[in-house]
């Protein structure tokens, strides 16, 4: 089962999130609200997969990112934002996010981008939309 800690100050979403997504048979092994619990638990944890919010309170995604690359550099960053400014998935590929997900979307398509992450599978231009 692939393992996947959930970044996002939205307990409601997160909560949404876990459940979906173990229903589709990830292992949800971790969450944190903002970046800084990001970062404790992906050193900690070392999941298969992050998927990372952008908007967060105390540190946000993109200053999360290249710290999560150097504490678990093992797990591979999926980043999920309703921000949708068009240097917004450069400005991701370059800090080492390996997809982006615009909110909102579906769970299954969610988990389908997750899954050829976990694989190494292309993602197309590494920008997604569901």
């Amino acid at each position: 089962m692939t393992s996947v800690l959930l970044v996002d100050d939205d307990d409601e979403l997160r909560l949404l999130l876990r459940v979906t997504l173990s229903d589709q048979g990830f292992d949800i092994v971790g969450e944190a609200r903002d970046g800084l619990e990001a970062v404790e638990h992906a050193s900690r944890l070392q999941p298969d997969l992050i998927l990372l919010d952008l908007s967060m309170p105390t540190m946000d995604g993109f200053t999360a990112l290249p710290l999560l690359a150097a504490v678990a550099s093992g797990s591979p960053v999926v980043v999920i934002s309703a921000q949708g400014d068009d240097d917004i998935p450069a400005r991701l590929a370059a800090l080492g996010a390996r997809a982006f997900v615009r909110k909102p979307t579906t769970t299954t398509y969610l988990a389908a981008v997750l899954t050829r992450v976990h694989n190494g599978g292309p993602v197309g231009n590494a920008v997604t939309a569901g």
